[in-house]
């Protein structure tokens, strides 16, 4: 696990390129305090600009480090990520006459490159972002894994010049780069609590989006943008209903995912939430792992909050050693500005996974394995069975014209006022009907006639009913299906708030620490099996999620199991109207200038004050933005 850097600029800059780099890679510096490395390299016009910060867990030798060179070819490579499948593909290279020098999976990934062409991030099996400057072509070669389970942010500026980090923040270290907001990135930011791939909040900065590579050609005068190809994708189901051995293949793929995310030249630990997923894995873990794996819960003195009970269960089944860290809105209170400087991107999540990746690395630990995705892929959340009620909803009203519903979208917002419910209800009756708006509208939390009194009219008129960009719209498009809506909203809920919510989280919150999480349900061979599988097969049986249980079978206790779900989440409600209030209404209070609206600010503050419709998550998510700007200096434009 690494952080990575560089830039692409004119060679008239011979004399800057290098504190430039520096100042890049010591902004990554918590990705990767091992090392840290720097490369450059000429073409034609440009000069080329390499950096990486190093964290070791495979091959932890000087042998492994980065950038990496392949002395035959010239290529150069810096890489942020775990390649799970490196010994598989290590020999098929020695088998085709490729010779290695290392033990880790960077030289795999490099010699793949040079051996397989554009090809090689489709052999890939893990997660990782990488650049790759292969001077024979004169390119530069970006990849970002099939499920972007790593990040990589790209800048390009006015007069040519292009940048890429694994954070944004190690770009807004650079002289050249604008610290204005983006309003449509805000948009999306505010409709949903975090950023939508591959908008950003930076002017000029975007995503480069999962399962992409970005080839940029070095040979000319001018920089050209590169070409976006893509090289994976979801698909729809394909099994039939009728399959009778799912739970046996789940089972498999899962044990499968689970070795492979065991590699590791360093201890591994676990993150225990007390669910059927975290479970899960420890359970695989025990079976695959070494004695000794330490597993660590996070718990709270509000019960309603607290499964630490089930999680030490799980641990001691398991023979694992157990750390509990407790916490109370007073102890938050004091990891608030901590916790805020983690979030390269702002956001309203992210503070358990905050909490327990330090306990991760007050142990001794730099790698972890977690129990994301399994919701998503089993349809644990209750939005599948809020989408399916809502659709069930709009063909109940679907025989009324579409003048008669809009007139009553509009009467159901006057007397809901800002009451999330009634909120979507009205947008219901004004959406398309499609299974995709239903979703979206569903996972929405802040719709467009909420996010309007907070910001000028002219960044609300950006605010679109969907608030995705039209390539991602269109995949969710192509990929739904009336006849089996389970399947399509658990590819939904992977393509965005598994995305852009959760593993953006638990990617900045783990290395903010300098913990490396790994997440074996959100592995490619998982999902291409599980998604394969109708959502009838997924959800057949009693109980939460039956398919994943039942390809558990006696490993998991029934008491762990046949409970209702809680959400691994702390009890913010509370907290912002007691220890947390006074540091959260000052960061409220500069959200006063340019785009933003500063008497709806406070409106909506006082309205979640006072009970009156609004949620913790809206105020977290325009607190920690607040915050997000002054940290990084970033003005609102226009």
């Amino acid at each position: 696990m690494c952080g990575i850097a560089g830039f692409v600029c004119g060679r008239g800059v011979d004399g800057a390129w290098e504190p430039w780099l520096q100042s890049m890679t010591a902004a990554l510096e918590h990705r990767g305090p091992d090392g840290r490395g720097h490369a450059t390299g000429t073409s034609g016009d440009w000069r080329v600009a390499l950096g990486s910060t190093r964290l070791a867990i495979l091959d932890r030798s000087a042998a492994a480090s980065q950038p990496m060179h392949d002395p035959a070819t010239g290529c150069v490579l810096v890489y942020n990520g775990e390649i799970y499948n490196f010994v598989h593909l290590r020999e098929k290279l020695a088998a085709d006459g490729v010779t290695f020098t290392s033990t880790g999976d960077t030289e795999v990934l490099l010699r793949a490159y040079v051996h397989w062409g554009a090809d090689f991030a489709a052999r890939l099996r893990g997660m990782f972002a990488c650049a790759i400057y292969d001077p024979r072509r004169r390119q530069l070669v970006l990849a970002r894994d099939q499920l972007g389970i790593k990040p990589l942010y790209l800048a390009r500026t006015i007069d040519g010049r292009l940048a890429f980090a694994s954070e944004i923040r190690a770009l807004l270290t650079l002289p050249w780069i604008r610290r204005a907001l983006d309003p449509v990135g805000l948009m999306g930011y505010l409709a949903y609590g975090s950023l939508q791939d591959p908008y950003t909040l930076v002017s000029g900065v975007r995503a480069l989006p999962a399962g992409r590579t970005l080839t940029v050609d070095l040979g000319g005068d001018e920089l050209p943008d590169g070409r976006v190809e893509r090289y994976w994708r979801m698909s729809r189901p394909a099994a039939h209903e009728g399959m009778t051995d799912a739970p046996g293949l789940v089972q498999r793929v899962l044990t499968d995912s689970v070795r492979h995310h065991l590699v590791s030249d360093v201890p591994i630990g676990v993150f225990l939430s007390g669910g059927i997923d975290s479970s899960s894995v420890a359970a695989l873990v025990a079976e695959n792992a070494p004695a000794g794996v330490h597993a660590l819960t996070v718990s709270f003195e509000e019960a309603g909050f607290d499964e630490s009970e089930v999680a030490r269960d799980v641990a001691a089944h398991y023979g694992m050693k157990f750390t509990e860290v407790r916490i109370t809105g007073a102890d938050f209170l004091r990891d608030v500005p901590a916790w805020l400087t983690a979030q390269d991107m702002p956001s309203a999540d992210g503070a358990n996974s905050w909490i327990v990746s330090r306990a991760c690395h007050d142990a001794g630990l730099t790698v972890a394995l977690s129990g994301l995705g399994g919701d998503e892929l089993f349809a644990g959340y209750y939005t599948f069975q809020a989408t399916a009620r809502a659709r069930q909803l709009l063909r109940a009203a679907a025989w009324l014209p579409a003048a008669v519903r809009g007139r009553a979208a509009a009467a159901v917002r006057v007397l809901g006022g800002r009451r999330t419910p009634t909120a979507k209800f009205a947008d219901l009756l004004s959406t398309d009907g499609s299974l995709v708006s239903t979703y979206l509208i569903g996972r929405r939390m802040l719709w467009p006639t909420a996010i309007a009194p907070l910001v000028h009219p002219s960044v609300a008129a950006l605010a679109s009913p969907a608030a995705l960009h039209p390539e991602t719209l269109e995949d969710l498009r192509a990929l739904s299906s009336d006849d089996d809506p389970t399947a399509s909203v658990s590819v939904f809920e992977m393509s965005t708030y598994l995305l852009n919510t959760l593993l953006r989280d638990s990617d900045q919150m783990g290395m903010a620490h300098s913990v490396e999480i790994r997440v074996p349900f959100v592995d490619v061979d998982v999902v291409e099996q599980v998604s394969m599988l109708p959502g009838a097969v997924r959800t057949r049986g009693t109980g939460p999620k039956p398919l994943l249980c039942g390809a558990m079978g006696p490993r998991l206790k029934p008491a762990w199991t046949q409970r209702p779900k809680m959400t691994f989440s702390l009890p913010f409600d509370e907290w912002l109207r007691g220890p947390l209030r006074g540091e959260v209404g000052r960061g409220l209070a500069r959200l006063a200038g340019f785009p933003f609206r500063a008497d709806g600010v406070r409106r909506l503050w006082e309205a979640f004050l006072h009970g009156r419709g609004v949620n913790a998550p809206r105020i977290l998510t325009l607190y920690s933005l607040s915050s997000w700007m002054e940290r990084h200096r970033v003005d609102g434009g226009p």
